[in-house]
């Protein structure tokens, strides 16, 4: 990552996690580079979303096509 002076001394990473909502607990997570897109890191927790469940999104996962791929990617 650089900014106006160079390369920072500091390594960013970009994650996105699935998260159980009563007990808060990290049901998954993905990581990345700080330059990949939240959305291609939310297509590695599909697999993670158990059957059966409600999932919500934060207002910035509007895609279509992840929305699609979660939606078929399970039972209901």
């Amino acid at each position: 990552m650089k900014n106006q002076y160079g390369d920072t001394a500091f390594p960013q990473v970009r994650m996105v996690c699935l998260m159980e909502l009563t007990s808060h607990l990290l049901m998954g997570s993905a990581f990345d580079s700080c330059h990949t897109s939240e959305m291609v890191l939310a297509e590695d927790l599909i697999e993670a979303t158990s059957d059966n469940s409600l999932t919500l999104f934060d207002r910035d996962f509007y895609s279509l096509g992840l929305l699609n791929r979660w939606q078929h990617a399970g039972g209901e």
